[in-house]
């Protein structure tokens, strides 16, 4: 009786037992069951289009190859793959120890190493051959200065973002890297069945989620005018041109030349590419138009007329000595590069002439041509919508101290200054916004290539609002600088003849900038209609010599092609 008892309550707890495993506790072991039968692998989200303001393709996402190892991969499976690819056996296990199962080892792969693991099948029975987005670059190297490049995320990046796993893209550089978050779009999911050993045996295609594509980027750069300014650049090997809406900052036109490839990036750019870029004495990487660090030249001299407008220093009819080709400031002689005789501000400008802007850096000083520069916001970063945009410099007082002693300074450099010559380093992207500024009467607007965001269906999910900065100058002295520009173009002394375009009004400035390891570089700033201008051009042509026989012709092909394809808007 006592050993039924006892069955009977052991078959009672057991019983129980089996209520809770069967019942209880169902779902969570269909779960865990699931999931050593089932691995999940990721399909990359095809990342957001860039396209420029009449939507043509500026960056895109095409097919491409990738290669997956799935865990349990041999020693001998790994060399091959390396001989192969010729990826490094290092490199290839690290993807593997950090990239899951299966793990993405290789991106972009060409058709030859595609071949290859095609032809050895039987011997990489762990590797796999999958297709995914690309990224691809219409213009490559021409807009590769502001798009960038995407490339696969680092260690060190993986703890700055969220979300993200070893293998995966993300933008490096450009617009790429600074609209990251709209641009990544959203992986899906595929779920791969698997054997005991973890092998992959078979997919389940009804329980796939799909990828959503990152968001499309409209920029405000035109593809017609960038493609026709390059051509017409080809035969200088350095150089910058940016082009901006002054009355929005709309940036039409960024050209850094000469760019680069950034195509390899994506897959790991080999150590033979990278020291050959990085060697190049054209410095194909270094981005000239926000980057750049320029002696401004005459182009300054705007600056310095504006200065001594404000100071009340000069008037527009204020005349000084004579220039007679040279002047003596203390016991140097300091030269113009003409004669230009007895001339007032208005011809001083129009005619660029060195001696007149001596003789009022003089009167103005080191100082307050560099404390004017900073008031008005020529120092410092213009805030554009890029992740590494360089400073303008503008020296103080205390730093010509540091640099040349208490004594080793003087009338010499603020009449070097005056002329744009010397230690004001300023970038294109710079100029061009703050002689934004002078000619829309006084708005300097935030430069920025960004128009608005839109989803899949075309719905705006951002739109970028202008913003400026007021110039704390009078308006008549504005007006009467625009004025005066308009002479340099349109007067047959004025030294900007080689911009003038037929029935329209156009004003600027040209610019010689000395250059201590070679020929001079060649400046000009252009902005039209005069009456109500529509873009302002910085032309920066590295070794070209003088500002109105080489940048003032470009600027004027880019400022003429620019307003006709307005009209045809």
């Amino acid at each position: 009786m006592r050993f039924r008892i006892v069955l009977i309550f052991l078959f009672l707890i057991l019983s129980i037992r089996l209520f809770f495993l069967q019942v209880i506790q169902y779902e969570n072991y269909r779960r865990l069951s699931e999931e050593t039968r089932l691995i999940l692998m990721p399909l990359r989200a095809p990342r957001g289009k860039i396209l420029d303001r009449k939507g043509k393709v500026l960056a895109t996402s095409v097919p491409g190859f990738s290669v997956f190892v799935e865990r349990g991969i041999t020693k001998d499976e790994i060399n091959l793959l390396s001989k192969i690819s010729g990826i490094s056996v290092e490199e290839i296990k690290k993807r593997v120890e950090k990239g899951g199962n299966p793990a993405r080892v290789l991106s972009k792969v060409s058709p030859e190493v595609i071949s290859g693991i095609a032809e050895r099948k039987e011997m990489l029975p762990h590797v796999r051959i999958d297709i995914e987005p690309m990224r691809y670059y219409p213009l490559g190297p021409i807009t590769s200065h502001f798009l960038g490049y995407v490339a696969q995320i680092s260690e060190e990046e993986l703890s700055i973002f969220q979300g993200y796993r070893m293998g995966d893209k993300v933008g490096k550089k450009g617009i790429e890297r600074f609209y990251e978050e709209y641009l990544k779009g959203k992986d899906g999911a595929r779920y791969l069945e698997v054997d005991a050993k973890g092998r992959i045996i078979g997919d389940m295609p009804e329980r796939e989620i799909p990828p959503r594509p990152g968001y499309t980027l409209i920029l405000s750069i035109s593809r017609d005018l960038t493609e026709k300014a390059y051509e017409w650049m080809n035969p200088y090997a350095k150089g910058a041109c940016v082009a901006l809406n002054p009355n929005t900052g709309e940036i039409l036109l960024y050209i850094s030349k000469p760019g680069y490839d950034p195509h390899p990036f994506e897959t790991g750019i080999s150590p033979e590419e990278w020291k050959k870029l990085v060697t190049d004495t054209l410095s194909p990487l270094w981005d000239r138009v926000s980057r750049g660090g320029y002696p401004p030249g005459s182009v300054f001299k705007i600056i310095t007329a504006l200065a001594g407008l404000e100071k009340g220093i000069l008037t527009p009819e204020t005349e000084f000595l004579p220039c007679e080709g040279s002047m003596w400031v203390g016991n140097r002689k300091f030269l113009c590069w003409s004669r230009h005789g007895k001339l007032d501000l208005y011809g001083a400008i129009v005619q660029s002439c060195d001696i007149y802007f001596y003789q009022v850096g003089l009167r103005l000083g080191v100082k307050e041509i560099c404390d004017f520069s900073r008031k008005i916001g020529l120092s410092g970063k213009t805030g554009i919508d890029l992740p590494d945009e360089g400073e303008s410099f503008i020296p103080d007082i205390e730093w010509f101290n540091r640099r040349y002693g208490r004594r080793g300074w003087g009338k010499g450099n603020a009449c070097n200054l005056a002329i744009g010559q010397g230690e004001i380093l300023l970038t294109p992207l710079k100029i061009a916004c703050i002689f934004s500024g002078i000619v829309n009467g006084g708005l300097v607007p935030v430069p920025h290539l960004l128009l608005r965001v839109v989803d899949e269906e075309g719905k705006t999910v951002y739109e970028y609002t202008p913003s400026f900065h007021r110039l704390p100058v009078k308006k008549e002295n504005l007006e009467f600088l625009v004025h005066a520009m308009e002479g340099v173009v349109k007067e047959d002394k004025g030294t900007g003849i080689l911009a003038r375009i037929e029935g329209v009004r156009v004003g600027g400035k040209t610019g010689t900038a000395q250059n201590p390891h070679g020929e001079d570089h060649s400046l000009f700033v252009g902005f039209a209609p005069v009456e109500h201008p529509e873009i302002v051009v910085v032309a920066v042509l590295e070794n070209a010599g003088h500002g109105g026989s080489h940048a003032a012709p470009l600027v004027k092909k880019i400022i003429e092609y620019y307003l006709s394809l307005d009209k045809e808007e």
